[in-house]
């Protein structure tokens, strides 16, 4: 069965501080994923961290 979530992906850490944000007003949020899109990291990078997301 598929597995339906929501990925935030911003430039820089964006993500990671609106996800942060939005869990302590609901609390955890199993589907919910940030991927934050960094200097110097590269398509490879994400490749490899994908089955995280």
């Amino acid at each position: 069965m598929a597995r339906t979530g929501i990925l935030l992906v911003s430039h820089g850490t964006a993500c990671e501080g609106i996800l942060a944000s939005t869990q302590m007003i609901l609390g955890k949020l199993d589907n919910v994923r940030a991927l934050p899109l960094v200097e110097g990291a590269t398509l490879e990078d994400y490749e490899r961290d994908r089955a995280l997301y």
